[in-house]
């Protein structure tokens, strides 16, 4: 996610079509083939990756709040370039169901969990809420 940023950054920059087409082909396609009604992305925990089309397994979905961050900006981004709502409802999607679940409630922290469809959390145990680990790798 966090690479289309910044092909999005780029494309936005330079008034790269062809660099913006192909950010919309992915973005579409992932949207479109590889996202959880929730708005989570990844199929597979074992390399943080996107399966193939329309593998969404509810037992091993990825998931990650983080994977979800790298979405939201990803999507901001293409909003920027192009004012489309579909942009802005994919945000509100990820934002509210995988984002705001991750958080803890004074904002300070974030869950490395996995959310797999089937309501159960796994990955890190509760030490995973880590301000560092927010700060380092999200930054907003």
């Amino acid at each position: 996610m966090y690479l289309y940023s910044v092909m999005a950054d780029l494309a936005r920059h330079y008034g790269d079509e062809g660099l913006y087409s192909a950010c919309e082909r992915l973005w579409e396609n992932m949207v479109c083939k590889k996202m959880y009604i929730t708005g989570g992305i990844g199929a597979t925990h074992f390399v943080e990756a996107f399966s193939h089309s329309y593998d969404l397994p509810n037992d091993t979905a990825y998931a990650e709040t983080c994977a979800s961050i790298g979405l939201i900006f990803w999507t901001r981004r293409m909003l920027q370039i192009k004012p489309d709502s579909n942009y802005a409802d994919v945000m509100e999607l990820a934002l509210y169901n995988t984002v705001l679940s991750g958080m803890a409630l004074d904002g300070k922290w974030i869950s490395l969990y996995q959310e797999k469809m089937d309501g159960r959390r796994v990955g890190l145990s509760s030490t995973a809420w880590k301000r560092q680990t927010m700060e380092r790798d999200c930054i907003f």
